[in-house]
């Protein structure tokens, strides 16, 4: 099942859950207009080719804001460079190991279920570089622009400091505190906004749960 991305996203509203075996391609995850550069290959591989198994679930909630949720191998080394729109990244990591390289620098997601906030003011490079057979069980939230431009005036004003990680530069960082996530999209969405934004968690989660 396919539907097109909101406005900003990178990543295609996409069920994949037959199966830890089921196969599952570069393009079923990225929108075609997305550009990637694959460092280590020759010649690209095709959008059609499989690079994971397992499970994967991308959904978008309402405009602006999409949820993330995977258990996945890769079926090939991976080492490629793309550019991610102007976004706010939230994401838990459950089991396996995951890195990855922003604006050139490189950074290790902390695991064990500890959300991560990334803020990206502006078009910025984004890289991986995972070996063949690696596992993911992780699960995030995606939040554009138009996240922001909808929904009463109240909320609106209740969701300025959030709306701020969009200004331009960009930084990564781990929830402080006792906070970890469930182990969905749901958990993750709870424990990072209760961790930095405590007044904000139920404006968010109302925002997300009209359209979902």
């Amino acid at each position: 099942m396919k539907t097109p991305a909101p406005d900003g996203s990178p990543y295609r509203d996409i069920v994949v859950d037959d199966g830890p075996k089921a196969a599952i391609a570069l393009r079923d995850m990225l929108r075609d207009e997305i550009a990637c550069t694959f460092r280590d290959a020759p010649q690209p591989p095709p959008r059609n080719g499989v690079v994971a198994a397992g499970r994967y679930l991308c959904k978008t909630l309402r405009s602006g804001l999409q949820c993330l949720d995977c258990d996945l191998e890769l079926a090939a080394r991976l080492d490629m460079v793309s550019v991610s729109p102007r976004c706010i990244r939230v994401s838990a990591l459950f089991e396996g190991a995951s890195s990855w390289e922003v604006a050139g620098q490189q950074h290790v997601h902390p695991g064990q279920g500890i959300a991560q906030i990334s803020a990206l003011g502006q078009d910025t490079p984004i890289g991986f570089c995972e070996p063949m057979g690696q596992r993911y069980r992780m699960a995030g939230l995606l939040i554009t622009p138009g996240f922001f431009d909808q929904g009463p005036e109240d909320l609106q004003d209740g969701l300025k400091e959030l709306r701020a990680l969009l200004d331009p530069g960009s930084g990564i960082t781990p929830c402080r505190g006792p906070w970890r996530c469930a182990t969905s999209w749901r958990g993750c969405m709870r424990c990072c906004f209760r961790a930095r934004w405590p007044i904000f968690i139920a404006k968010v989660w109302r925002l997300a749960s009209w359209s979902s």
